[in-house]
């Protein structure tokens, strides 16, 4: 399964470049993330970057990588937005760092169950609900 991840309203070099380490640093369940470079605009000196690709062969490891994206959202500076392509499919998923702050169980399992959802298979829960325990 490919996951993309763009900056919604367009390229965030800096925060990509973050992103990435931070997947690339927690990647004991899926492969390095790396960057999409697309070319440079007009009078700049160097590409930038469109998205971040991450490709996940065991579908168990969605919830965690739905996890790692929302921790690293939690702790943005600005209400940065992102968008998640699964598979190339059409309709994305948006997630944004106010709702990542503001109840990030919610938008894991949100995540998790959209991911799981087109890898044909039934969400775990990665964010949620303890009671069980």
């Amino acid at each position: 399964m490919e996951i993309r991840v763009a900056f919604a309203g367009g390229s965030n070099d800096d925060l990509a470049r973050d992103l990435l380490a931070s997947l690339n640093a927690d990647r004991g369940q899926w492969g390095p993330a790396r960057l999409i470079e697309g070319p440079p605009p007009p009078g700049t000196l160097g590409p930038v970057v469109d998205a971040l690709e991450i490709v996940i062969g065991a579908t168990e490891s969605l919830g965690s990588l739905a996890a790692a994206i929302v921790a690293w959202l939690q702790y943005c500076k600005s209400d940065v937005k992102l968008t998640v392509i699964i598979d190339g499919q059409e309709k994305p998923e948006y997630i944004g760092a106010a709702e990542a702050r503001e109840n990030p169980p919610a938008v894991i399992d949100t995540l998790t169950a959209r991911l799981s959802a087109t890898a044909g298979q039934a969400p775990a829960s990665a964010g949620g609900d303890d009671s069980a325990s």
